[in-house]
C-alpha cells in the first residue's frame, strides 16, 4: 500500500519509501481484534521521553490472529528500518506525529495507539541507536521552504492592468504543510527574489503578522445613474417585492468626490452581481418570464432562493452580465481613495490612480507589523505586533522548527485565547476606569504589545493600570514569551514594493483556471502547473526546482544518502 500523498507530504525523502510499506500489516492488525483492552496507551504518546522507556510494562496490545501477529512483526521491522536511517528520536516523532494519527482515524484510537506503542517499545528495547546518515550543513539545493503568494484569475488580471503587485503578502513555509486560503492559485516565488538580505524592502516576519492591505478600488459614478437605475430596475422592483432605494442613494453618493467610498462602491458591485432584483432582470433578458414566488403572510414576493439556483446555472455569463452593467454606471477609470481616514462631513475624498506604483506608496505610509484593520484585539494581532523581522534566508531557515499545520495552530491559539481572557479577568483590579466597559479587554491586549515597543511602565500608565504586582508582571511577560516561541502556519514576507510576475518561478492552478489567466502567465515566464484537489496543489509545489532554499531536517535525498553512505564505507575499506 503506498503512502497517501498527505502522508508523502509529511514526511522527508529518504523516509517515504519505508514507511509506506507500513500501512499495509497495519490493516492485518486493524482487523483483528485485541485481546485484552487498551487502556492508558493513548498516554504513552504524548511525546514526553520517560514514557518510551515504560511502554513494555503498560502494554497490554496483543492480536489475536496470526495476520495480525505477522503485521505488527512487519511494521516493526520496518520501523527498525527508520531507525537504522535516521535515529530512534527522529523515527518515534515521526510515528507520533504522523503514522499515529492516521493509524487512529482509521482503525481506531485504542487499535491505532497500541500499534503505535507497541511498535516504538519494542525499538526502545534494543536502545536508541544513531543514524547513518549524518547530520548535514543547511544547503539551498535540498527542497524544504518556500515562498508562496495564493490569488485568483481576477486579482491577475487586476495587477496586469495596474502593472505589478503592489505590496503583496507571502507566505513563507514548508513544502509539506499545505497553503490554501486566499485564492486557488499558488505563485511559487524564486527565493533570490525575496531573500532579506537584497535588499531592505524585502521584509519577512516570524509570524502572520496583520501587515497593510492594499485599498479597494472605485470608480466614479456617471451623472444622472441613480435616475437611470430606477428607470431600468423600478417596475421590477416594485412588482416583486425588491429593494431599491439604497441602491439608488450610494449611486447619487458616488457621482461626487465627497460622497464616494469603497465600502459604497463594494455595495453597488454586489447589488449588480447577486441580488434578485438584478438577477430577475437577467432572466427576463434570457427570455424567463415565469419568476418563481413566495408567499409570507397576505403578502407575495420573488423566491430568492430558486431564482438563485436558476441564475447559478449560466455561471460565468450571470457574471459578464453583472460587469457590463457596471461599466455602464460608472466611469471606466479605476482610482482608490487616498484620504481613507477623512472627516466626510467636511472634506471630499482624495482620488489617486489605480496603479501599482501608486498604491504602493499609499501603503508605505503604514509600513509594519499590525496595520491591518481588524475588529477586536484578540491573540492573532497581539502576536502580530510582537512578531520580529528575519533578517536572512538563514535566519528564517532557523525559524522553521515553529511551522506547523494550521490544525496545530488553532490547537494553540485556543489556549492562547484562554489564557489571554485569563489575563484580562487578572488585570481588572488594577485598571483605574470602567473595566466593564467595552473597550476593556481590546486595551490588555494593546497594552501587552505596546509593552513590547514602549517598556511596562509607560504601557501600564497610557492604558490606565494601575499598582501592578510583580506576579502580574510575569504573567504578561510568560505569556508574550510563549506567543513568541509558539507554532505558525507561515511566516509573512511583506516587500515593500511593487512585484512584478516574473519574480515567481511557476504557478499551480486549478484545470478549470480561465486560458487567459495561464496565457498571462506564461507571457511572464512562470512554470504552469495543474491540479485537482488539495492533495494535488500540495504535490505540484515539489515540481519547482530552485524555489526552496532550506534542508529537511538533516535527512537529504535518498540518492544523497547512498553516496554518503558509500562514501563512508570507502573510508573503512578502500576495496570499495
Amino acid at each position: 500500500m503506498p503512502a497517501s500523498p498527505r502522508l508523502q507530504a509529511l514526511l522527508r525523502p529518504a523516509e517515504v519509501n519505508q514507511i509506506a510499506g507500513l500501512l499495509e500489516p497495519a490493516a492485518a492488525i486493524a482487523s483483528s481484534t485485541v485481546a485484552e483492552p487498551v487502556s492508558g496507551i493513548a498516554a504513552l504518546l504524548t511525546g514526553d521521553p520517560d514514557n518510551i522507556g515504560r511502554v513494555q510494562q503498560a502494554m497490554t496490545f496483543n492480536p489475536r490472529t496470526p495476520e495480525g501477529r505477522e503485521g505488527m512483526k512487519a511494521i516493526a521491522g520496518g520501523f527498525q528500518q527508520i531507525v537504522d536511517i535516521a535515529g530512534l528520536e527522529r523515527a518515534v516523532e515521526i510515528f507520533e506525529g504522523s503514522i499515529v494519527p492516521a493509524l487512529q482515524k482509521a482503525f481506531g484510537k485504542e487499535v491505532g495507539s497500541a500499534i503505535g506503542a507497541g511498535v516504538i517499545g519494542a525499538a526502545s528495547v534494543a536502545g536508541p541507536r544513531k543514524a547513518k546518515i549524518p547530520e548535514v550543513e543547511p544547503n539551498v539545493n535540498v527542497k524544504d521552504l518556500q515562498f508562496l503568494h495564493n490569488t485568483s484569475p481576477a486579482k491577475i488580471a487586476r495587477h496586469q492592468s495596474m502593472g505589478g503587485m503592489p505590496m503583496p503578502s507571502l507566505a513563507v513555509t514548508r513544502q509539506d504543510i499545505p497553503f490554501e486560503g486566499f485564492g486557488d492559485i499558488t505563485l511559487v516565488g524564486d527565493p533570490s527574489k525575496f531573500d532579506p538580505k537584497r535588499s531592505r524592502d524585502n521584509v519577512v516576519y516570524d509570524a502572520d503578522a496583520y501587515t497593510v492591505r492594499a485599498p479597494s478600488p472605485v470608480r466614479q459614478a456617471k451623472k444622472g445613474g441613480y435616475k437611470k437605475l430606477n428607470e431600468e430596475f423600478g417596475d421590477i422592483a416594485k412588482k416583486y417585492d425588491g429593494y431599491l432605494d439604497e441602491a439608488k442613494y450610494l449611486l447619487a453618493d458616488l457621482e461626487t468626490k465627497k460622497g464616494i467610498s469603497s465600502d459604497k462602491y463594494s455595495t453597488i458591485e454586489r447589488f449588480f452581481e447577486n441580488n434578485v432584483v438584478t438577477d430577475i432582470a437577467f432572466l427576463q433578458e434570457k427570455g424567463i418570464t415565469d419568476i418563481p414566488l413566495r408567499q409570507y403572510g397576505t403578502n407575495t414576493a420573488a423566491d430568492g432562493r430558486k431564482i438563485s439556483e436558476m441564475v447559478a446555472e449560466y455561471g460565468q455569463e450571470r457574471k459578464d452580465w453583472a460587469n457590463s452593467k457596471i461599466n455602464q454606471y460608472f466611469d471606466p477609470d479605476e482610482v482608490f481613495v487616498s484620504n481613507p481616514d477623512r472627516d466626510y462631513y467636511t472634506t471630499g475624498a482624495k482620488l489617486k490612480p489605480y496603479t501599482a506604483d501608486e498604491v504602493t506608496k499609499f501603503m508605505k505610509r503604514k509600513r509594519g507589523a499590525g496595520q491591518e484593520s481588524v475588529l477586536g484585539t484578540g491573540v492573532g494581532m497581539v502576536r502580530a505586533n510582537l512578531a520580529k523581522e528575519l533578517k536572512s534566508l538563514p535566519e528564517i531557515r532557523s525559524e522553521k522548527g515553529r511551522l506547523v499545520t494550521a490544525e496545530d495552530v488553532a490547537e494553540f491559539k485556543s489556549e492562547m485565547d484562554s489564557t489571554l481572557i485569563d489575563l484580562q479577568d487578572t488585570m481588572q483590579p488594577f485598571y483605574k476606569y470602567d473595566a466593564g466597559g467595552f473597550r476593556y479587554r481590546d486595551e490588555v491586549g494593546e497594552m501587552i504589545y505596546d509593552s513590547d515597543r514602549i517598556g511596562l511602565e509607560k504601557a501600564f500608565e497610557k492604558y490606565g493600570f494601575e499598582n501592578v504586582g510583580s506576579d502580574v508582571r510575569q504573567s504578561i511577560a510568560d505569556y508574550k514569551s510563549r506567543l513568541r516561541s509558539g507554532p505558525t502556519e507561515y511566516f509573512e514576507a511583506k516587500p515593500g514594493r511593487a512585484v512584478d510576475f516574473s519574480e515567481f518561478a511557476g504557478a499551480i492552478v486549478p484545470v478549470s483556471t480561465p486560458e487567459s489567466t495561464v496565457n498571462a502567465l506564461k507571457k511572464a515566464g512562470l512554470q504552469i502547473e495543474y491540479y485537482q484537489g488539495e492533495f494535488e496543489r500540495l504535490d505540484a509545489r515539489m515540481k519547482f526546482p530552485g524555489t526552496a532554499f532550506s534542508i529537511a531536517g538533516g535527512i537529504v535525498l535518498t540518492q544523497q544518502a547512498k553516496e554518503s553512505e558509500t562514501d563512508a564505507t570507502a573510508k573503512e575499506d578502500p576495496s570499495v
